[in-house]
């Protein structure tokens, strides 16, 4: 999760080798050791992957797992326990999955809403727990 927002659908800050369709994207990996060291030296870490699922829910994927296993593992990334969020969207509404891979498996991570919170306005998320592993 390195990157900036941007409104028009520019592919900004992804490797050139990257490939995309209406519903799909692989990130390349094209220059991105260069791109994360760079990153690192200015103080910033990899922390893991987020993407959507048109038209889907959140359900992390057997390929979502695969990656996040991959990059657990891979030196290159410095980062053992990467985090995945995934958007899933459906009609008017859109839900979001956060998980962390750790020791191989993938935990997902459920919030926790405040106790000050009334339910009219929007929940106010004070941490995680553990949901499970998939």
């Amino acid at each position: 999760m390195m990157g900036t927002w941007r409104s028009s659908p520019q592919r900004r800050n992804v490797p050139l080798d990257s490939s995309s369709g209406r519903a799909w994207f692989q990130r390349g990996i094209s220059g991105l050791t260069a791109k994360l060291r760079a990153r690192w030296a200015n103080g910033e870490f990899y922390l893991g992957e987020w993407h959507s699922h048109p038209g889907c829910a959140p359900d992390p994927s057997s390929n979502d797992i695969r990656v996040m296993r991959s990059i657990s593992i891979d030196a290159s990334y410095r980062c053992p326990k990467p985090i995945m969020v995934i958007a899933g969207t459906a009609r008017e509404s859109i839900r979001i999955s956060v998980s962390v891979l750790e020791n191989g498996r993938l935990i997902r991570l459920k919030p926790v809403v405040s106790p000050r919170s009334s339910g009219t306005e929007s929940p106010i998320v004070t941490g995680t727990k553990l949901e499970g592993d998939l």
